[in-house]
């Protein structure tokens, strides 16, 4: 029987652990779309408080545009 050398195999299982390490931590992060409409919550609680602060500023225009604006924003953070 042809055995590997005890250093071989102590490589091997090292680069497995580190492999399945690595792998964790790409698969375990969110999908683009999560990330997407958390970035788009954000920012609509941003200008929600904005709009609150100071209300005379924001038209119905100007509220219709900051929403198309986050929706822009929020895809083109990926």
């Amino acid at each position: 029987m042809n055995r590997l050398h005890p250093n071989w195999q102590t490589a091997a299982a090292i680069a497995a652990l580190l492999g399945c390490f690595f792998l964790g931590q790409f698969l375990d992060s969110p999908a683009d779309w999560e990330a997407e409409k958390a970035s788009a919550a954000s920012l609509r609680d941003a200008l929600a408080q904005a709009q609150k602060d100071r209300p005379e500023l924001w038209t119905a225009e100007h509220k219709k545009r900051a929403d198309v604006a986050v929706g822009i924003v929020a895809r083109s953070e990926r």
